[in-house]
């Protein structure tokens, strides 16, 4: 059983004796720890002994009792203060009252009226002792609970369950870094398991799947930390990274760290790690459609290439956004048609098909439903300006749903016309990586004398991000911007040596060297031999 620590301070020795002698303090729950003869006295040691409870007199030389207390309350507002006095007055108890003294007692010390006036304050202790431990137990459940319930927000953010005002109340009750941020992006990740065959060896990181998400997040921290106001947090579909976006380049940077993750996770965890990339929007209600797109820019690791940074700017075809259907079954026949394998377009297509199986209606309602799922292909079609005449061919619509007389007839007909939006949207987005390199070779074969041209300069033209540029550029060409830069001025530079009796340090100009020696290194490097001994072997061999 605790007891509650007692300081007794008079003037008198022979009161403080008195009542040290004759109260049964144990008993009443209470333990003396020590006397005062003054105020003073008293002061320090109330800073060493910490009592709970200090019994004084108010008259007293130095230091009187009000005084005492009013110290006393300053430094340790916990302690109580019982008063007791030979003056019958009024005013010392109304000042003591405003003190905080909780008891005002007269001399002589009855011990009696003492013993209950100790009994009644130790109740009073404990009552406010129980009620601190309830509050420290439940803030301590609410801290325990914090990360839990920001976690919560965070999903009900990018979920878009959350209104303006319930928004910026969880950003300040939160304390999210990202909260003070012009603009949001998101970030979304996908883990791609290895396939391990038997015998191979294997991180025994891969056997625990529940640890894997963890430790990619662990990279993503490492890699964001003290560069960016990010938050992280899990979802359905993967890690989710909240980034507080100020300016163009901290974005571009944000990409590049992100690139560096997906090659750590690579190098340490040995997996492939894919992540998605939304817009950034300046609007925090928008934060789930950047969330969205992240997802959706996922969808493209299959024809861009997974372990690396999508961005959806990068990859959308169109600029409309993700395609939405108010019916959850047409939403997943849209995702499969853009971001599946020829399986699960298949599977989702026979679910739809036994769904309608299942409702054993009319006939004339299994064609208006297979009439809505066509037609909600079509709208996809048109939106990404396929030429429907490759997938459905020139025969007037109505004559082909007037062939579908059968389920069977009809799952084979949305079956071959999903698989052929299918591949007509995969080669269209090929086609347009394709002409983006076209573009960016024209670009850089137009500007190659320009001694400043860097790969921002072709980025900007293009009006893509550098990142998804140099993957898609040494994807699709072999060679890094650089070397095939290089290249371009080096061959270049051989025609005019070969042409011309230019001056070295004049072709050096032409084909975008400022300085000669830089030129005349690089020139070696690739052919063995210095630009001007070239020259002169060329003259000679045309002489």
């Amino acid at each position: 059983m605790y007891l509650y620590k007692i300081l007794i301070v008079d003037d008198e020795e022979e009161v403080r004796s008195s009542i040290m002698r004759k109260m049964q303090w144990e008993q009443l729950g209470y333990q003396l720890v020590g006397d005062a003869e003054n105020g003073e006295d008293a002061l320090e040691k109330v800073r060493v002994l910490e009592p709970d409870l200090v019994l004084t007199d108010i008259k007293m030389p130095y230091m009187d009792g009000l005084t005492l207390t009013k110290y006393i309350k300053e430094e340790r507002n916990s302690t109580e203060i019982v008063i007791f006095s030979g003056f019958d007055d009024f005013e010392y108890a109304q000042k003591a009252i405003k003190l905080g003294v909780i008891e005002y007692i007269l001399k002589p010390v009855n011990v009696v009226e003492l013993t209950e006036i100790l009994k009644k304050l130790k109740l009073k202790m404990d009552e406010r002792i129980a009620e601190k431990r309830n509050i420290q137990a439940l803030r301590l459940d609410y801290q325990r609970m914090l990360p839990v319930l920001k976690e919560h927000f965070l999903g009900d953010l990018v979920q878009g369950r959350l209104n303006h005002i319930a928004i910026l109340e969880g950003f300040n009750r939160f304390n999210l870094c990202v909260k003070d941020g012009p603009s949001w992006i998101v970030a979304t990740t996908h883990i791609e398991l290895p396939m391990i065959e038997q015998n191979e060896q294997r991180l025994n990181l891969h056997d625990e799947v529940d640890l894997i998400p963890l430790s990619v997040e662990q990279i993503i921290c490492e890699k964001l930390m003290g560069d960016f106001q990010f938050e992280t947090f899990g979802t359905a579909t993967g890690t989710c990274i909240l980034c507080a976006i100020h300016t163009k380049q901290e974005m571009e940077r944000f990409m590049n760290k992100l690139n560096q993750v997906c090659l750590e996770c690579k190098k340490i965890l040995e997996l492939n790690v894919t992540i998605g990339l939304g817009k950034a929007y300046t609007k925090q209600e928008l934060i789930k459609d950047s969330y969205d797109e992240a997802k959706s820019a996922i969808g493209y690791r299959a024809t861009i290439g997974s372990g690396m940074v999508i961005y959806i700017s990068d990859v959308e075809v169109i600029h409309v956004g993700v395609l939405r259907f108010d019916e959850q079954s047409e939403g997943k026949l849209i995702h499969a048609i853009k971001f599946g394998e020829r399986e699960e377009i298949i599977e989702v297509i026979e679910s739809l098909m036994h769904k309608m199986k299942a409702a054993k209606v009319h006939t004339s309602q299994h064609q208006v439903y297979v009439m809505a799922i066509i037609h909600s292909m079509m709208e996809m079609a048109q939106k990404y300006e396929l030429d429907t005449n490759q997938i459905w061919g020139k025969e007037d619509y109505f004559k082909v749903m007037g062939r579908l007389l059968t389920i069977q007839s009809m799952q084979n007909f949305i079956i071959n016309s999903a698989l052929s939006i299918h591949e007509n949207l995969h080669k269209e987005r090929y086609d347009t990586m394709k002409q983006l390199i076209v573009e960016a070779k024209k670009y850089i074969t137009e500007h190659f004398t320009n001694p400043d041209l860097s790969v921002e300069m072709v980025c900007e033209h293009l009006h893509i991000s550098q990142a998804y540029f140099s993957t898609l550029f040494k994807k699709e060409t072999g060679q890094t911007y650089i070397s095939y830069l290089t290249e371009l001025r080096l061959n270049k530079a051989i025609e005019l040596l070969n042409k011309t009796e230019d001056k070295t340090y004049i072709i050096a100009n032409k084909v975008g060297y400022t300085e000669p020696n830089y030129f005349s290194y690089v020139f070696k490097k690739n052919f063995g031999i210095a630009p001007s001994r070239y020259q002169r072997r060329a003259n000679s061999n045309r002489g």
